[in-house]
């Protein structure tokens, strides 16, 4: 299986709920696209502001599922190749520049948390997982 098939694959089951978790889905996207001789790195998605009681977390609720008792984090990680982000709450692959408003409705920072050596060297190591926990 392609990464592009897998998006699209959960993404099409979304109607149902989230399966699983942002990190599963990341972990396994990387792993494709490394089998298709691509070099992915991971990114996370975090609405984080300084106010005056301390460190705010801002909720990120996906636009698809907002409204349907859907899931709402304060953090999500997706994997990307290139400036392209692989995450089913968009359908399709789409460009990192449109990506945060795609999937959540605004502009949200994208940090690039793994780089695309930790990666492949996690993936390798079946470690990818725990390193985003």
């Amino acid at each position: 299986m392609r990464a592009a098939d897998y998006v699209h694959e959960i993404s099409a089951v979304l109607d149902d709920g989230y399966p699983a978790d942002c990190v599963t889905h990341a972990c396994r996207i990387a792993e494709l696209l490394l089998a298709e001789g691509k070099t992915p790195w991971i990114a996370r998605l975090r609405d984080v502001r300084e106010v005056a009681s301390g460190v705010f977390h801002g909720p990120l609720t996906p636009v698809r599922l907002a409204g349907r008792k859907g899931p709402t984090w304060t953090t999500h990680y997706v994997a990307c190749e290139g400036d392209v982000v692989y995450d089913p709450l968009t359908e399709a692959p789409v460009a990192m520049e449109e990506y945060p408003v795609a999937a959540f409705g605004r502009d949200i920072p994208i940090e690039r948390f793994l780089d695309e050596e930790t990666t492949a060297n996690l993936c390798r190591r079946n470690a990818l997982r725990a390193a985003m926990r």
